[in-house]
């Protein structure tokens, strides 16, 4: 066989194996499509079902949405108005607030001036406080010297009484020895006019009477009861007679009277009149000075 016919059939073979592909293949691509094209209108199907639900949906969203901005635009409003509102309300405030702050700035002011007030009150009654404890003090002192000073009084008072006691009896004294001086004055009277010469006698040993002054040398007391009984006078050269009564004094404090019991010399020993003290209760101590009463 030749090689041309070796060839032809090649190509014929060679031709007709493209030809069984391309039918194969057109087969395969007609029965593919129309695969897919069930599946794809099925698809499609399904997806307008979906895409008109959701339609129908937005729809209703949408309505939905539009009656939601209708409420929203009215509460918009609402609010808008409301804001308005609280935005004049909030001016008003900030008039408060500023006038509020003006009020608080002259309370500040008022506050520091009563505090500044306060401090200087305060140092004040600190300063009263130190005087009241000083004038305490000052009044305790005086109520110590007014209660010494009221017993003080107490016993002065008494002792007035006393010396009021006591002057009332020398006043009593002083009238009996009064009415006796007057009656001694009487007896005199009568005897100088009826007996002269008696009269002249009695003058004359009056007029030899001396003043006695005398010192005490010393001074004994009981030894049981301790009262003073026996004093012993230094009287020098005076002529002293027994029974002489002396009245003992220091300065111009009177303390009693003695009686010239017995004279030895220079000395004359004494018994003190028992009736005779003196009220302020001073003791008789050597180197008190005694004298005669004439």
């Amino acid at each position: 066989m030749s090689t041309a016919v070796k060839i032809f059939i090649v190509l014929n073979l060679v031709m007709c194996l493209a030809f069984a592909y391309v039918n194969m293949t057109a087969y395969a691509y007609r029965e593919n499509y129309k695969r897919r094209w069930n599946e794809d209108t099925a698809k499609a199907l399904e997806e307008a079902k979906a895409n008109a639900t959701l339609a129908v949906n937005r729809g209703v969203e949408a309505a939905k949405a539009q009656n939601d901005v209708r409420v929203r635009d009215t509460l918009i409003i609402d609010l808008q108005a409301k804001v308005a509102e609280l935005t004049s309300q909030v001016k008003d405030r900030d008039l408060q607030i500023i006038a509020i702050n003006e009020s608080l700035k002259r309370k500040d002011a008022d506050y520091l001036a009563l505090n500044e007030n306060f401090m200087t009150q305060s140092a004040s009654l600190e300063k009263v406080r130190t005087r009241m404890t000083e004038l305490n003090h000052i009044g305790q002192v005086a109520r110590g010297t007014a209660f010494n000073l009221s017993i003080k009084l107490a016993e002065i008072e008494d002792e007035l009484n006393n010396e009021v006691n006591k002057n009332t009896q020398q006043a009593e004294r002083i009238d009996l020895l009064e009415k006796d001086q007057k009656k001694s004055q009487g007896y005199i009277a009568y005897v100088r006019d009826n007996h002269p010469q008696v009269h002249e006698a009695a003058i004359s040993e009056k007029s030899g009477a001396v003043a006695v002054n005398a010192v005490v040398a010393l001074v004994k007391a009981d030894a049981s009861t301790g009262k003073q009984e026996v004093v012993v006078l230094s009287v020098g050269q005076a002529q002293v007679e027994p029974g002489t009564v002396l009245i003992v004094f220091r300065g111009s404090d009177y303390i009693c009277r003695v009686r010239v019991a017995s004279v030895t010399r220079d000395h004359a020993t004494c018994r003190i009149v028992p009736d005779s003290w003196n009220s302020k209760d001073l003791k008789i101590a050597v180197g008190d000075s005694a004298m005669t009463r004439l």
